[in-house]
This record gives structure tokens, C-alpha cells and sequence, in this order.
């Protein structure tokens, strides 16, 4: 069943809290043009939102000398970064030059689009103590709640990767996932724990959550007991893996550690997005106040 849309800030929070922490990529790839770099030669943005490319090579600062439909994209440079905003639906591309002469220069390609979504079914899955979870559809990412359907979708921009998936029980009550992965090097194979470092997985579930209300990520269960996740094999279009773990469960941004959770026999199958680098976001506070508090770690705004 094709699922409808899901996506709203605090999702958009929280995911780019689970992303890893970098604020800049020391590894953009290189393009057919030999003059400039860039993380990225292709970003794909929701209308209303927003993401961003790192520029290299040649001579800083660079500038915007071009957009080709400024209908569809604004774009602006900030020291090395790219920055574009969604204005309407449609394609558009950007030219960046450095200060060389003659300049150096690099072209992104930009999509704005109404959803993220593949129009592939996903799957995510496992067991517990606190109830069991199967998920499959066709998941979408953007700008409003979905009112029925279910769906699963893996978003990668050239710092992170995350997976979001969803069960609709009613428009105002909803089983929520999300798993974060994050890699020291651009290397997504192999085995990611938490608590960790270089590869660590973050696995948090929110059943029964109401979308309308703007603080529902604030309670949940979050694995940060231990957790374990497989990526068994991951190409530009798709991953697929195992995970499981023990947590808590948390509401308030305070960790109840008396109603555990143990998650077992949890797999993911899940169509991928690349989005480009998501830009800086709104963080709601109570959101950061419980990834920072809960899962013990630095996250830079």
C-alpha cells in the first residue's frame, strides 16, 4: 500500500541530531571539472527546506555566479559551504567560481521536490519485550503527517545516513522509527554499535505517538543500553541489515530505566534517498535536551 506523506520539524530535528557531527566534509569528491570540488553534484531539497555542498580546491572565497531557474533555488555561499533553498517545485542548476583568474568553477545540480521518497517499498522489523513492529510500503518524507499507510525509506547525504519508518493506527496516533548511522570515513559496510565510536548506530522507536503534537519525540524508547547493527550490504539505491539492542524508556526528556526494552530479530530492507547535506535546521530544545542528555553525547548546532 503506498503510504502518504510523512515528515514535520521535529522529525527533521531529530534526524539531523542522529547525523554525524561534522560540520564540513575533508573528503569532497571530485567532478568532471578539474578547477573545484564538491561534496556533492546533485542535491535533492523539499520545497520550503533547504541543504548544502561543500566547495574545495582553487582559490577561497568563493561565489555564486549563476542559477540557472531562480523560480526553483536560491542559493548563497557561506566561506566553503553552498547553501540552497526550495522555492518551488522543479529542477535548477548552480555555478560556483573561486577567486582565481581565470576562476576555477564547479556546477550543482539542484532538485526541489514535494517529498523524499523512491517509490519503492521498504521494510523494517523486530521483536521485543514491549511489542513486536512490522512496517512495509512505499515511505515519503516531507512536509505533513500521513493520515493512513505505512512506509519505510533510508535518507544519505555525504555525512550521514538514517532510516525513518512509520505505522499509521489513526491520524493522531502512530508507531514511529528511527535509526541513525554514523561512519568516521564514507565506508557504510560493516558492524555499528552504541555506545561506540567511529561506527555507531542510534536506534530509537515512539509507538503510539500523536504527530500533531509538536513535543511527541519527547517520549519514546531509545537503545542506549546496547545496540548493534549489521549493514549486510548497502549500494547507491539500497541497504539492507540486521539490529538489536537493549534501552529504556524515557518521556520528558527523563530516562525511566525501571521499563526496559530489549529489541531482538530486527531487520531493515529499505530503498535510499541522497538528499545532499541537510543545512543548518531549527532545533527544538526538547529534542536536544534528550539526545544530549539520554544518549550521552556532544551535538553541535
Amino acid at each position: 500500500m503506498i503510504s502518504k506523506i510523512i515528515t514535520f520539524s521535529a522529525v527533521f530535528s531529530l534526524l539531523l541530531l542522529i547525523s554525524c557531527d561534522k560540520k564540513e566534509s575533508t573528503n569532497p569528491v571530485k567532478t568532471a571539472d578539474p578547477g573545484l570540488t564538491t561534496s556533492s553534484t546533485a542535491l535533492v531539497v523539499l520545497k520550503g527546506g533547504d541543504g548544502k555542498a561543500v566547495i574545495g580546491g582553487g582559490s577561497e572565497p568563493y561565489s555564486v555566479t549563476s542559477v540557472s531557474n531562480v523560480s526553483v533555488v536560491n542559493a548563497q555561499m557561506s566561506t566553503r559551504e553552498l547553501r540552497v533553498t526550495g522555492l518551488a517545485e522543479g529542477v535548477s542548476t548552480v555555478k560556483v567560481i573561486d577567486s582565481s583568474s581565470p576562476a576555477k568553477s564547479v556546477t550543482v545540480n539542484v532538485t526541489v521536490t514535494k517529498s523524499y521518497t523512491t517509490g519503492t517499498v521498504g521494510a523494517v522489523s523486530f521483536s521485543s519485550n514491549r511489542g513486536n513492529y512490522s512496517v512495509s510500503g512505499i515511505g515519503e518524507y516531507a512536509s505533513t503527517p500521513p493520515t493512513s499507510g505505512q512506509g519505510a525509506i533510508a535518507m544519505q547525504d555525504y555525512e550521514s545516513l538514517y532510516i525513518l519508518a512509520y505505522k499509521v493506527n489513526t491520524p493522531t496516533n502512530l508507531d514511529l522509527m528511527l535509526i541513525g548511522f554514523t561512519s568516521g570515513t564514507s565506508d557504510y559496510t560493516g558492524t555499528f554499535y552504541y555506545p561506540a565510536t567511529g561506527k555507531v548506530v542510534y536506534v530509537s522507536y515512539y509507538p503510539n505517538t500523536n504527530p500533531t503534537d509538536t513535543t511527541f519525540l519527547s517520549t519514546g524508547y531509545l537503545l542506549n543500553g546496547n545496540a548493534t547493527a549489521v549493514m549486510e550490504s548497502i549500494s547507491s539505491t539500497a541497504m539492507k541489515g540486521t539490529f538489536s539492542g537493549a534501552g529504556y524508556y524515557f518521556s520528558d526528556n527523563t530516562l525511566n530505566t525501571s521499563v526496559g526494552i530489549t529489541m531482538t530479530n530486527g531487520a531493515y530492507n529499505v530503498p535510499i534517498v541522497r538528499t545532499g547535506l541537510m543545512a543548518d535546521r531549527s532545533i527544538q530544545k526538547n529534542v536536544s535536551r534528550m539526545v544530549k542528555k539520554i544518549m550521552g553525547r556532544t551535538v553541535q548546532f
